[in-house]
């Protein structure tokens, strides 16, 4: 209740001085939203959950964000949005449904947006046991293969009202291998804030090139193949240097430890840096010559968007929605993640591009942003499901 006061007072304030009418005043307040993920650790999906809030909001809409896990890498940029955050605390799996449920029912939300599988089967399971509040799932990444899992969760999104994937890559999966979830299916891909990352138009003369790596520390990420791409690169004494920022998901220390084993093994501590993940990541962006992301799997990577519209030439894996994003040899170059020498390759040909190549690849990349990631249209596309458009 005190959610929802808090809305109203807001709204009101802002409706009274636009001149809106208190009949579409109250058309828009009655739709409450609640995004609701895991946790808001480090990562693609929280931050698109984070944006989708503060864009629903500034549409006339309440929402209030929640998750049930208590670390927060984003609690500067959710304060910045002025957006309302609950952290639920429960007891095991049974109390995570619980406590979810108690959350809707006792606020009325008409909506629940959930992103990252936990969230996502939670509120389908709800749904399942007779929840009347609508239910809006979406897929983060391209499923590789039906795991278990897998198969309770597509069972349980029959009982969701809409199914958006962030890319067309899992849109064909979903088709393909769910043909009961077809008409639930809505594409939505991830928007860009192509205001924060612009390119620094600066241009690096330095004879070493700086390679930016943002991912976690995760074997989806590749980074053992990628390591002996790097032992190439340097048996060739090409000048490059790589930067690589992100922490190690849970569960995987024991792959962390493979991959400072093997830099030592290989002898690369001089040419790849493993950086914490960072909050300023636009500064990394402006300050190296061109982004990498060598993932075996991806749904529409973020960090791939972000430095396009930071002006960056791209080299990264051919998978999932990559070659959507990316135009081999117009903006970047793609390479097969399971083939070193495609890997090898793709950096040769960069590497012995012109600067005013490089240049005018880094210039595609931000007239691509520009066009194919505009927050308007993702919101939008929400706004047209919320209002069964």
């Amino acid at each position: 209740m005190v959610i929802l006061l808090g809305c109203l007072n807001y709204y009101s304030t802002i409706f009274k001085y636009a001149g809106v009418s208190s009949l579409a005043q109250s058309l828009i307040l009655m739709k409450k939203i609640l995004c609701l993920t895991d946790g808001f650790t480090l990562g693609g999906a929280e931050r698109q959950l984070i944006g989708l809030a503060h864009f629903l909001k500034r549409k006339g809409y309440c929402v209030v964000l929640a998750c049930y896990h208590d670390k927060n890498f984003y609690e500067s940029l959710i304060k910045e949005y002025n957006l309302e955050c609950i952290t639920l605390h429960p007891q095991g799996r049974m109390g995570k449904i619980s406590e979810v449920r108690k959350l809707i029912k006792n606020n009325g939300y008409d909506f629940v947006i959930a992103y990252k599988d936990g969230a996502t089967m939670i509120v389908s399971l709800l749904k399942l046991l007779g929840m009347q509040t609508r239910v809006i799932v979406s897929e983060r990444n391209t499923t590789q293969s039906m795991s278990f899992r897998d198969k309770i969760k597509f069972w349980l999104y029959q009982f969701a009202d809409n199914i958006v994937p962030n890319s067309y890559s899992q849109s064909v999966f979903l088709n393909t291998h769910c043909p009961n979830l077809r008409s639930k299916i809505t594409t939505i891909t991830n928007f860009t804030d192509t205001q924060t990352f612009v390119p620094s138009y600066k241009i690096h003369k330095s004879s070493m090139l700086n390679i930016l790596i943002a991912g976690r520390i995760a074997e989806q990420k590749n980074i053992l193949r990628f390591l002996d791409v790097l032992k190439r690169l340097k048996d060739s004494n090409y000048r490059i240097h790589f930067k690589w920022f992100g922490n190690a998901s849970a569960g995987e220390q024991a792959y962390e430890s493979e991959v400072k084993q093997k830099v030592q093994q290989l002898h690369l501590e001089t040419m790849i840096d493993f950086l914490p993940a960072t909050n300023n990541i636009t500064y990394e962006y402006q300050h190296c010559d061109a982004f990498c992301l060598p993932s075996i799997y991806e749904g529409y990577p973020n960090v791939v968007c972000e430095a396009m519209s930071s002006g960056l030439p791209i080299l990264c894996s051919n998978v999932c929605d990559n070659p959507y994003i990316v135009e081999d040899n117009k903006n970047g170059f793609l390479f097969d993640p399971f083939d070193i020498d495609s890997m090898v390759g793709a950096f040769e040909k960069f590497i012995n591009l012109s600067l005013e190549s490089k240049c005018e690849m880094g210039k595609c990349s931000r007239l691509i942003a520009e066009e194919k990631f505009s927050e308007e249209a993702f919101v939008q596309k929400y706004i047209n499901i919320i209002e069964h458009k």
